[in-house]
C-alpha cells in the first residue's frame, strides 16, 4: 500500500482552545428571535433586577413570630407580677430544588464558519439564545405559576406562587384570609400548619362579574386588608413593613379592568392614565403576566414582593460552566447552566389572590 496523504488537522484540545476563545467573543447579535411565545416574564424581571437572595445551608429557613403575648393589663401599680413567658416563634423551611439547561455545537459546523466571524459568533450567540427562551418558557415561568403536589414532587419541582397563595371560592364577596395549606402537604406550606400557627394564610376573594359591584369592591377592600402598619411607638421592634404589593393578571383580566376604569371616568380610587398600560389601582400597576392566561379561574393576584421571592443557592446561581467536548459524543462542544433555588415567603398573610367562582 503507498504511503497516506497527511492533512494538517485541529486536534481535541486545540479545538476546544478554539471554541472557548470564540465564545467568550460572542457579543454581536445579528439574528432575530421568533421563537417566543410570551411577551414578558415575570421570573426573568426577579432575576434581572436582583430580586433574589442569596443563602447557604441544606435548606431555606426563616423564623415567624406567630403568637400576641398575653401579659398586658391595665392593673394597679400595687399588684403582684404575674410574669408571662410563652413560645412564640417558629421556624418555617423549604428545601432546594434544581434546574439547569445546556446547549452546544458540533465539530463540523463550527469549522464551517472559523473563518467567518460574524456567522461564528451568530452560531454560538443564536443556540444559546434558543436554550435561554426554551429554558424561561418551557420552565422556568410555568414552574413559578405551579406547585408541587406532594413532597416527593417538591424534590425537582420548586414551590411556585399558587403553592404559598391559595385560592378559596368559598369566600366570595367578603374575602378573608382563608389560604389554607397546600394539598398534598400534612405538614403545611414551609412545614407550618394553619391549625399550629393562625395568621400563616394568605388573603383570598371570589367573584362571579368583573364590576364595581363585585369584583372592584373584592380588590378593593383586599387592597385595604394586605397593608398592614406597625404601631408608631413599636416601629423601632418590628421588622420594618412596607407595601411592595404588585397586581399580576392574565390579559384578559387586565382588558377587562381597564373598561371598567374607563367607564368609572376616574372614580373608585382608580388613577386612569392615557392608555392601557398607565391605567393603575389605588397606584399600583394592573401587571400583565402571559402564562396566566392559562388560569380558567381567572385570577388576580396580590402579590408582595418584600415577603415573597426567590431564594438561591450562593455559588450556584445561573453558574455557567466553559465549553467542554461532550462525555457522550466527541464531535460536540457543550455548555452547561446550573440553578440551585427555591420560591420562599416568608408572609403569607401579606399576600393574596382573588378568583372566579
Amino acid at each position: 500500500m503507498g504511503s497516506g496523504v497527511s492533512y494538517p488537522q485541529k486536534s481535541d484540545e486545540a479545538m476546544l482552545d478554539f471554541v472557548r476563545a470564540a465564545y467568550a467573543k460572542v457579543i454581536k447579535k445579528g439574528f432575530e428571535v421568533i421563537c417566543r411565545d410570551y411577551q414578558d416574564y415575570l421570573v426573568g424581571w426577579w432575576f434581572s433586577q436582583g430580586r433574589d437572595k442569596s443563602r447557604t445551608g441544606s435548606r431555606c429557613t426563616w423564623f415567624l413570630d406567630y403568637r400576641k403575648g398575653t401579659s398586658a393589663k391595665h392593673a394597679s401599680w400595687t399588684e403582684p407580677d404575674a410574669v408571662s413567658v410563652q413560645q412564640n416563634m417558629k421556624q418555617a423551611h423549604a428545601q432546594w430544588t434544581h434546574f439547569q439547561y445546556d446547549f452546544g455545537w458540533f465539530r463540523q459546523e463550527l469549522l464551517m464558519v472559523q473563518n467567518d466571524a460574524d456567522a461564528l459568533y451568530d452560531l454560538m450567540a443564536s443556540r444559546r439564545v434558543s436554550e435561554q427562551v426554551g429554558a424561561m418558557e418551557d420552565e422556568l415561568e410555568p414552574k413559578v405559576w405551579t406547585a408541587p403536589t406532594d413532597e416527593a414532587d417538591a424534590e425537582d419541582n420548586p414551590m411556585g406562587i399558587p403553592f404559598w397563595v391559595q385560592k378559596n371560592k368559598t369566600t366570595g364577596i367578603t374575602g378573608g384570609w382563608n389560604g389554607g395549606d397546600p394539598s398534598g402537604f400534612t405538614n403545611g406550606a414551609g412545614g407550618i400548619t394553619v391549625a399550629s400557627a393562625p395568621g400563616w394564610n394568605n388573603y383570598t376573594g371570589a367573584y362571579t362579574a368583573i364590576s364595581n359591584e363585585d369584583l372592584i369592591k373584592i380588590l378593593r377592600r383586599a387592597m385595604y386588608k394586605l397593608r398592614f402598619k406597625a404601631p408608631g411607638i413599636l416601629g423601632k421592634d418590628i421588622p420594618k413593613e412596607r407595601m411592595n404589593t404588585h397586581l399580576l393578571m392574565g390579559l384578559e383580566m387586565q382588558l377587562d379592568l381597564v373598561d371598567v376604569a374607563k367607564n368609572n371616568n376616574d372614580r373608585l380610587g382608580w388613577d386612569l392614565g392615557k392608555g392601557d398600560m398607565e391605567t393603575k389601582f389605588y397606584g399600583h400597576g394592573l401587571e400583565i403576566v402571559p402564562y396566566l392566561d392559562n388560569d380558567t379561574d381567572n385570577p388576580i393576584y396580590l402579590i408582595d414582593y418584600n415577603t415573597l421571592f426567590p431564594i438561591t443557592l450562593k455559588g450556584d446561581r445561573f453558574r455557567e460552566s466553559k465549553p467542554k467536548i461532550d462525555d457522550k459524543n466527541h464531535n460536540c462542544y457543550v455548555v452547561f447552566t446550573d440553578l440551585t433555588y427555591q420560591y420562599v415567603c416568608t408572609n403569607r398573610k401579606r399576600n393574596g389572590v382573588i378568583c372566579s367562582v
